[in-house]
Protein backbone atom coordinates (compact mmCIF):
# COMPACT_ATOMS: atom_id res chain seq x y z
CA UNK A 1 0.00 0.00 0.00
CA UNK A 2 1.43 3.05 -1.05
CA UNK A 3 1.97 6.04 1.60
CA UNK A 4 -0.20 9.39 0.93
CA UNK A 5 1.92 12.55 0.05
CA UNK A 6 0.64 15.63 0.89
CA UNK A 7 2.99 19.30 0.44
CA UNK A 8 2.61 22.59 2.89
CA UNK A 9 3.72 25.30 1.81
CA UNK A 10 4.38 29.23 4.33
CA UNK A 11 2.58 31.88 1.69
CA UNK A 12 4.72 33.92 -0.69
CA UNK A 13 4.20 34.55 -4.39
CA UNK A 14 7.78 36.29 -4.66
CA UNK A 15 10.76 35.21 -7.31
CA UNK A 16 12.66 33.10 -4.99
CA UNK A 17 16.22 34.08 -6.51
CA UNK A 18 18.78 36.58 -5.05
CA UNK A 19 18.13 39.00 -7.48
CA UNK A 20 14.33 38.84 -7.53
CA UNK A 21 14.03 38.22 -10.99
CA UNK A 22 13.83 35.11 -13.23
CA UNK A 23 12.34 36.34 -16.88
CA UNK A 24 14.60 37.52 -19.57
CA UNK A 25 16.16 39.93 -20.27
CA UNK A 26 16.82 40.34 -16.77
CA UNK A 27 19.31 38.05 -15.51
CA UNK A 28 17.25 35.26 -13.36
CA UNK A 29 20.39 35.09 -10.55
CA UNK A 30 21.07 32.43 -8.09
CA UNK A 31 17.67 30.48 -6.99
CA UNK A 32 17.29 29.92 -3.47
CA UNK A 33 18.02 26.69 -1.83
CA UNK A 34 14.70 25.06 -0.39
CA UNK A 35 16.31 25.49 3.04
CA UNK A 36 16.73 29.17 2.65
CA UNK A 37 14.42 30.67 5.34
CA UNK A 38 12.83 33.17 2.93
CA UNK A 39 11.95 30.42 0.73
CA UNK A 40 10.74 27.97 3.22
CA UNK A 41 8.92 30.60 5.05
CA UNK A 42 8.67 33.27 3.04
CA UNK A 43 10.51 35.85 5.19
CA UNK A 44 10.90 39.75 4.65
CA UNK A 45 14.20 41.30 3.26
CA UNK A 46 14.35 44.54 6.13
CA UNK A 47 17.03 46.74 6.87
CA UNK A 48 18.29 48.72 9.44
CA UNK A 49 18.88 52.15 8.66
CA UNK A 50 20.61 54.92 11.04
CA UNK A 51 22.18 54.21 14.20
CA UNK A 52 21.16 54.31 18.13
CA UNK A 53 18.14 56.54 18.89
CA UNK A 54 17.71 57.49 15.03
CA UNK A 55 17.80 53.69 14.01
CA UNK A 56 14.90 52.56 12.26
CA UNK A 57 14.09 49.51 9.73
CA UNK A 58 13.50 49.72 5.80
CA UNK A 59 11.92 47.09 3.36
CA UNK A 60 14.59 46.58 1.43
CA UNK A 61 14.75 44.91 -1.97
CA UNK A 62 13.63 42.62 -3.39
CA UNK A 63 10.89 41.51 -1.14
CA UNK A 64 10.99 37.57 -0.41
CA UNK A 65 7.11 37.85 1.29
CA UNK A 66 5.54 39.66 -1.58
CA UNK A 67 1.78 38.25 -1.45
CA UNK A 68 0.07 38.79 -5.02
CA UNK A 69 -3.70 39.83 -5.81
CA UNK A 70 -6.10 37.31 -5.60
CA UNK A 71 -6.65 37.21 -9.56
CA UNK A 72 -3.14 37.98 -10.14
CA UNK A 73 -2.00 36.14 -13.16
CA UNK A 74 1.22 38.02 -14.01
CA UNK A 75 3.43 36.21 -16.82
CA UNK A 76 6.93 36.44 -14.46
CA UNK A 77 4.45 34.97 -12.31
CA UNK A 78 3.61 31.93 -14.72
CA UNK A 79 6.76 31.70 -15.79
CA UNK A 80 8.60 31.50 -12.46
CA UNK A 81 6.21 28.75 -10.70
CA UNK A 82 4.52 26.76 -13.17
CA UNK A 83 1.23 28.04 -11.51
CA UNK A 84 -1.88 26.52 -12.69
CA UNK A 85 -5.34 28.09 -13.91
CA UNK A 86 -5.19 31.85 -11.97
CA UNK A 87 -7.54 32.64 -8.86
CA UNK A 88 -6.10 31.22 -5.51
CA UNK A 89 -5.15 28.31 -7.02
CA UNK A 90 -1.71 29.21 -8.37
CA UNK A 91 0.71 27.33 -6.31
CA UNK A 92 3.09 29.49 -3.41
CA UNK A 93 6.43 29.95 -4.86
CA UNK A 94 7.72 28.95 -0.95
CA UNK A 95 9.30 25.36 -0.55
CA UNK A 96 6.67 22.84 -1.03
CA UNK A 97 7.69 20.41 1.99
CA UNK A 98 6.78 16.99 1.27
CA UNK A 99 5.08 14.27 4.29
CA UNK A 100 4.18 10.91 4.01
CA UNK A 101 0.96 10.36 5.56
CA UNK A 102 -0.72 7.39 6.98
CA UNK A 103 -4.67 8.65 7.20
CA UNK A 104 -6.33 11.88 6.10
CA UNK A 105 -9.92 12.72 6.64
CA UNK A 106 -11.36 15.20 5.30
CA UNK A 107 -14.64 16.90 7.23
CA UNK A 108 -17.49 19.19 7.00
CA UNK A 109 -19.59 21.14 9.29
CA UNK A 110 -22.52 22.82 9.19
CA UNK A 111 -23.75 24.77 12.47
CA UNK A 112 -27.19 24.17 11.28
CA UNK A 113 -30.27 23.58 13.71
CA UNK A 114 -32.42 20.90 12.95
CA UNK A 115 -35.93 20.47 15.02
CA UNK A 116 -38.57 17.60 13.65
CA UNK A 117 -42.26 18.42 14.26
CA UNK A 118 -44.99 16.25 14.02
CA UNK A 119 -47.45 17.00 11.41
CA UNK A 120 -50.61 16.63 13.70
CA UNK A 121 -53.04 17.91 11.15
CA UNK A 122 -55.33 14.96 9.90
CA UNK A 123 -58.48 16.92 9.04
CA UNK A 124 -60.29 16.15 6.16
CA UNK A 125 -58.28 17.72 2.96
CA UNK A 126 -55.49 18.51 4.62
CA UNK A 127 -52.89 15.59 3.92
CA UNK A 128 -51.42 17.09 0.84
CA UNK A 129 -50.19 20.07 2.91
CA UNK A 130 -49.47 18.74 6.21
CA UNK A 131 -48.06 14.69 5.47
CA UNK A 132 -49.03 12.01 8.02
CA UNK A 133 -48.77 11.58 11.57
CA UNK A 134 -46.20 8.94 10.41
CA UNK A 135 -44.00 11.74 8.83
CA UNK A 136 -42.14 14.37 9.86
CA UNK A 137 -41.89 18.77 8.92
CA UNK A 138 -38.61 20.33 9.64
CA UNK A 139 -37.52 23.65 11.72
CA UNK A 140 -34.74 24.58 10.47
CA UNK A 141 -32.00 26.89 11.89
CA UNK A 142 -28.77 28.15 9.66
CA UNK A 143 -26.83 30.66 10.61
CA UNK A 144 -24.05 30.58 7.72
CA UNK A 145 -21.45 29.07 10.15
CA UNK A 146 -19.69 26.46 8.37
CA UNK A 147 -16.27 24.95 8.97
CA UNK A 148 -14.12 22.49 6.75
CA UNK A 149 -11.25 20.98 8.83
CA UNK A 150 -8.54 18.25 6.76
CA UNK A 151 -7.16 15.99 9.26
CA UNK A 152 -3.59 14.37 8.65
CA UNK A 153 -1.32 11.88 10.54
CA UNK A 154 1.56 10.49 9.41
CA UNK A 155 5.58 9.75 10.51
CA UNK A 156 8.30 11.94 10.34
CA UNK A 157 12.40 10.93 10.42
CA UNK A 158 13.75 13.92 12.31
CA UNK A 159 17.07 13.73 10.79
CA UNK A 160 19.59 14.99 8.17
CA UNK A 161 19.51 18.21 6.28
CA UNK A 162 16.54 20.26 5.06
CA UNK A 163 15.07 20.02 1.90
CA UNK A 164 11.78 19.89 0.47
CA UNK A 165 11.45 16.17 0.65
CA UNK A 166 13.07 15.70 4.00
CA UNK A 167 11.19 18.57 6.48
CA UNK A 168 12.24 18.55 10.01
CA UNK A 169 10.30 18.89 12.54
CA UNK A 170 10.99 22.17 13.36
CA UNK A 171 10.66 23.75 9.88
CA UNK A 172 6.74 22.32 10.15
CA UNK A 173 6.47 24.35 13.84
CA UNK A 174 8.16 27.37 12.28
CA UNK A 175 5.43 27.01 9.04
CA UNK A 176 2.21 26.65 11.58
CA UNK A 177 3.89 29.57 13.62
CA UNK A 178 4.23 32.31 11.23
CA UNK A 179 1.32 31.42 9.80
CA UNK A 180 -0.37 34.85 10.71
CA UNK A 181 2.68 36.77 8.83
CA UNK A 182 0.25 37.86 6.26
CA UNK A 183 -2.58 38.56 7.45
CA UNK A 184 -1.63 40.03 10.99
CA UNK A 185 -0.42 43.16 9.92
CA UNK A 186 -0.68 44.17 6.19
CA UNK A 187 -0.32 47.44 3.89
CA UNK A 188 2.36 48.57 1.66
CA UNK A 189 5.04 48.47 4.92
CA UNK A 190 3.30 45.25 6.18
CA UNK A 191 3.93 41.58 5.95
CA UNK A 192 3.50 40.81 2.15
CA UNK A 193 3.25 44.34 1.26
CA UNK A 194 -0.24 45.75 -0.09
CA UNK A 195 -2.01 42.81 -0.96
CA UNK A 196 -1.64 40.64 1.89
CA UNK A 197 -5.20 40.44 3.94
CA UNK A 198 -7.28 38.25 5.44
CA UNK A 199 -9.47 38.25 2.62
CA UNK A 200 -7.36 37.73 0.23
CA UNK A 201 -6.36 33.73 0.13
CA UNK A 202 -2.91 33.97 -0.95
CA UNK A 203 -2.08 35.06 2.20
CA UNK A 204 -2.81 31.63 3.97
CA UNK A 205 -0.64 28.14 3.82
CA UNK A 206 -1.33 26.10 1.41
CA UNK A 207 -1.61 22.32 1.91
CA UNK A 208 -1.83 19.85 -1.35
CA UNK A 209 -3.32 16.31 -1.28
CA UNK A 210 -1.38 13.71 -4.44
CA UNK A 211 -2.81 10.49 -5.77
CA UNK A 212 -2.03 7.84 -3.60
CA UNK A 213 -0.34 5.30 -6.77
CA UNK A 214 1.05 1.81 -6.40
CA UNK A 215 3.65 3.57 -8.32
CA UNK A 216 3.98 7.32 -7.48
CA UNK A 217 4.20 9.04 -10.43
CA UNK A 218 4.41 12.86 -10.77
CA UNK A 219 1.01 12.91 -9.94
CA UNK A 220 -1.47 15.46 -7.96
CA UNK A 221 -5.06 14.21 -7.17
CA UNK A 222 -7.87 16.16 -9.81
CA UNK A 223 -11.67 16.64 -8.41
CA UNK A 224 -14.27 15.94 -11.10
CA UNK A 225 -14.22 20.11 -11.99
CA UNK A 226 -10.63 19.28 -12.99
CA UNK A 227 -9.78 21.03 -9.93
CA UNK A 228 -6.41 19.92 -7.83
CA UNK A 229 -6.41 18.96 -4.38
CA UNK A 230 -5.26 22.20 -3.33
CA UNK A 231 -6.35 24.13 0.00
CA UNK A 232 -5.42 27.06 1.41
CA UNK A 233 -5.89 27.86 5.16
CA UNK A 234 -4.76 27.76 8.60
CA UNK A 235 -3.17 25.12 10.56
CA UNK A 236 -5.07 24.80 13.79
CA UNK A 237 -3.38 21.93 15.77
CA UNK A 238 -0.15 20.14 14.91
CA UNK A 239 1.61 17.48 17.39
CA UNK A 240 4.55 15.53 17.31
CA UNK A 241 4.83 12.07 19.35
CA UNK A 242 8.46 9.87 19.90
CA UNK A 243 8.46 6.79 21.77
CA UNK A 244 11.25 5.53 23.50
CA UNK A 245 13.37 2.90 21.47
CA UNK A 246 13.11 4.65 18.37
CA UNK A 247 15.24 7.85 17.91
CA UNK A 248 14.42 10.96 15.70
CA UNK A 249 10.52 8.85 14.40
CA UNK A 250 8.53 11.34 15.27
CA UNK A 251 4.29 10.07 14.74
CA UNK A 252 2.44 13.53 13.94
CA UNK A 253 -1.06 14.69 14.01
CA UNK A 254 -2.19 17.73 12.05
CA UNK A 255 -5.57 19.81 11.29
CA UNK A 256 -5.84 21.81 8.21
CA UNK A 257 -8.85 24.14 8.43
CA UNK A 258 -10.38 24.99 4.97
CA UNK A 259 -10.56 28.98 4.09
CA UNK A 260 -10.35 28.17 0.35
CA UNK A 261 -11.11 24.95 -1.15
CA UNK A 262 -11.06 23.34 -4.55
CA UNK A 263 -14.35 23.92 -5.84
CA UNK A 264 -14.82 25.84 -8.65
CA UNK A 265 -17.77 26.92 -11.04
CA UNK A 266 -16.63 25.12 -13.63
CA UNK A 267 -19.57 21.61 -14.79
CA UNK A 268 -18.39 18.13 -13.48
CA UNK A 269 -19.20 16.84 -16.84
CA UNK A 270 -16.85 15.28 -19.35
CA UNK A 271 -13.87 17.88 -20.62
CA UNK A 272 -14.32 19.24 -24.23
CA UNK A 273 -11.23 16.83 -25.72
CA UNK A 274 -10.24 13.89 -24.23
CA UNK A 275 -7.75 11.09 -25.97
CA UNK A 276 -6.33 8.07 -25.84
CA UNK A 277 -2.44 7.90 -25.45
CA UNK A 278 -0.65 5.16 -27.71
CA UNK A 279 2.65 6.05 -27.01
CA UNK A 280 5.32 7.89 -24.86
CA UNK A 281 8.92 8.09 -25.60
CA UNK A 282 11.87 9.92 -25.46
CA UNK A 283 12.98 12.28 -28.50
CA UNK A 284 16.11 14.32 -28.83
CA UNK A 285 14.17 17.67 -30.08
CA UNK A 286 11.59 19.63 -28.04
CA UNK A 287 10.57 21.30 -30.99
CA UNK A 288 8.08 18.51 -32.25
CA UNK A 289 10.19 17.41 -35.09
CA UNK A 290 12.51 15.30 -32.75
CA UNK A 291 13.29 11.72 -33.49
CA UNK A 292 12.75 9.24 -31.10
CA UNK A 293 16.49 7.74 -28.85
CA UNK A 294 16.91 4.19 -28.52
CA UNK A 295 14.92 1.40 -27.00
CA UNK A 296 15.68 1.30 -23.93
CA UNK A 297 17.06 4.55 -24.84
CA UNK A 298 20.77 5.64 -24.40
CA UNK A 299 21.01 8.24 -24.46
CA UNK A 300 18.48 11.80 -22.66
CA UNK A 301 15.93 12.96 -24.54
CA UNK A 302 12.48 14.80 -24.53
CA UNK A 303 9.33 13.37 -22.95
CA UNK A 304 6.99 12.82 -26.14
CA UNK A 305 3.04 12.35 -25.76
CA UNK A 306 1.15 10.20 -29.06
CA UNK A 307 -2.58 10.45 -28.98
CA UNK A 308 -5.27 8.64 -31.24
CA UNK A 309 -7.28 11.59 -31.39
CA UNK A 310 -6.40 14.52 -33.27
CA UNK A 311 -5.56 17.74 -31.37
CA UNK A 312 -7.94 19.83 -32.60
CA UNK A 313 -11.60 21.19 -31.51
CA UNK A 314 -14.34 22.26 -33.41
CA UNK A 315 -16.62 25.05 -31.85
CA UNK A 316 -20.06 23.75 -31.76
CA UNK A 317 -21.49 26.34 -34.15
CA UNK A 318 -19.07 24.28 -37.21
CA UNK A 319 -17.85 27.70 -37.90
CA UNK A 320 -13.95 27.48 -36.88
CA UNK A 321 -11.58 25.20 -35.56
CA UNK A 322 -9.46 25.41 -32.39
CA UNK A 323 -5.95 23.43 -32.77
CA UNK A 324 -3.27 22.46 -29.53
CA UNK A 325 -0.84 25.43 -29.11
CA UNK A 326 2.41 25.58 -27.30
CA UNK A 327 1.86 26.49 -23.56
CA UNK A 328 -1.66 25.16 -23.26
CA UNK A 329 -2.57 22.66 -20.40
CA UNK A 330 -3.35 18.85 -20.56
CA UNK A 331 -4.16 16.57 -17.95
CA UNK A 332 -2.50 13.39 -18.05
CA UNK A 333 -3.93 10.03 -16.45
CA UNK A 334 -3.48 6.53 -16.23
CA UNK A 335 0.36 6.39 -18.15
CA UNK A 336 2.72 2.98 -18.12
CA UNK A 337 5.48 4.72 -18.57
CA UNK A 338 8.51 4.59 -16.07
CA UNK A 339 8.24 6.99 -14.45
CA UNK A 340 4.70 7.62 -14.93
CA UNK A 341 3.92 11.16 -16.09
CA UNK A 342 0.73 11.44 -14.74
CA UNK A 343 -0.47 15.23 -13.99
CA UNK A 344 -1.64 18.42 -15.16
CA UNK A 345 1.49 20.02 -17.71
CA UNK A 346 1.98 22.93 -20.01
CA UNK A 347 2.57 21.45 -23.50
CA UNK A 348 5.71 22.80 -26.35
CA UNK A 349 6.81 21.34 -29.49
CA UNK A 350 3.10 20.65 -30.53
CA UNK A 351 2.77 18.61 -33.80
CA UNK A 352 -0.68 18.45 -35.20
CA UNK A 353 -0.46 16.10 -37.88
CA UNK A 354 1.46 13.33 -35.81
CA UNK A 355 -0.79 14.13 -32.87
CA UNK A 356 2.34 15.04 -30.87
CA UNK A 357 3.23 17.14 -28.30
CA UNK A 358 6.22 17.22 -25.85
CA UNK A 359 5.65 17.95 -22.09
CA UNK A 360 7.36 21.36 -20.80
CA UNK A 361 6.47 21.93 -17.63
CA UNK A 362 4.38 21.30 -14.77
CA UNK A 363 1.47 23.09 -14.52
CA UNK A 364 1.28 21.95 -10.66
CA UNK A 365 4.01 21.12 -8.02
CA UNK A 366 5.13 17.63 -8.96
CA UNK A 367 6.84 14.63 -7.32
CA UNK A 368 8.27 11.53 -7.87
CA UNK A 369 11.29 9.16 -7.97
CA UNK A 370 13.62 11.66 -9.71
CA UNK A 371 13.53 14.77 -8.58
CA UNK A 372 13.39 17.94 -11.25
CA UNK A 373 16.62 20.45 -10.28
CA UNK A 374 17.10 23.51 -11.29
CA UNK A 375 18.82 25.08 -14.40
CA UNK A 376 22.30 25.22 -12.58
CA UNK A 377 22.50 21.58 -11.51
CA UNK A 378 21.07 20.77 -15.05
CA UNK A 379 20.66 17.24 -13.79
CA UNK A 380 16.58 16.41 -15.26
CA UNK A 381 15.38 19.97 -16.73
CA UNK A 382 17.14 22.79 -19.37
CA UNK A 383 16.32 26.22 -18.97
CA UNK A 384 15.44 27.52 -22.92
CA UNK A 385 15.10 31.44 -23.08
CA UNK A 386 12.41 32.10 -20.04
CA UNK A 387 10.91 28.43 -19.80
CA UNK A 388 11.22 25.17 -18.16
CA UNK A 389 11.94 21.91 -20.55
CA UNK A 390 11.79 18.55 -18.40
CA UNK A 391 14.36 16.30 -20.47
CA UNK A 392 15.26 13.04 -18.69
CA UNK A 393 19.05 13.42 -18.56
CA UNK A 394 19.74 9.82 -17.21
CA UNK A 395 18.35 7.42 -19.37
CA UNK A 396 18.44 4.63 -16.98
CA UNK A 397 15.63 6.28 -15.16
CA UNK A 398 13.04 5.82 -17.75
CA UNK A 399 10.86 3.49 -19.59
CA UNK A 400 9.16 4.05 -23.05
CA UNK A 401 5.04 3.37 -22.54
CA UNK A 402 1.80 3.06 -24.90
CA UNK A 403 -1.01 3.98 -22.71
CA UNK A 404 -3.04 6.48 -20.70
CA UNK A 405 -5.49 9.11 -21.04
CA UNK A 406 -4.73 12.85 -21.51
CA UNK A 407 -7.48 15.69 -21.18
CA UNK A 408 -7.17 19.17 -23.14
CA UNK A 409 -8.11 21.57 -20.53
CA UNK A 410 -10.14 24.42 -21.67
CA UNK A 411 -12.96 26.06 -21.29
CA UNK A 412 -15.58 23.85 -22.81
CA UNK A 413 -18.08 26.92 -23.31
CA UNK A 414 -19.31 26.76 -27.02
CA UNK A 415 -16.47 23.81 -28.02
CA UNK A 416 -17.60 20.19 -28.95
CA UNK A 417 -14.91 17.44 -29.96
CA UNK A 418 -14.41 17.10 -33.49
Amino acid sequence: MADITITIQAAGDAVMTESGFFTLPALPGTFLADSDARKAFGLPNIKIKGHGDTAKLEWGSPRWDTIGPADSKDAWYFAYSGAGDGGTKPNPTTTAFQLRCDQVSHEFTDAVVVNPIPAMDVRDESYEGSGTPGQLNQLVLAMGQRTETIKLSGMLVDRGPITAANPRRQTLLNIARMQHFKTARTGDNGWGGKHASPINPRSYPCLKIYDALATPGYSMGAEPSGDSRQYRGLIKDLSFRMEGGRPDMWTWNMTFVVVSNEHTSLQHTRPAWIGDINRIRLVDDFDGSGDAVDDPPTDNGYIEVRTSQPLSIRKTDKTAKIEMENNDIVRIMGTNSLPTINGEWRVSGVNISDRTFIIQRAASFNYGEDDFEDAEENDFVELIGARITIKVEDPAVWTDGNDGIVEWVMDPTGVGSE
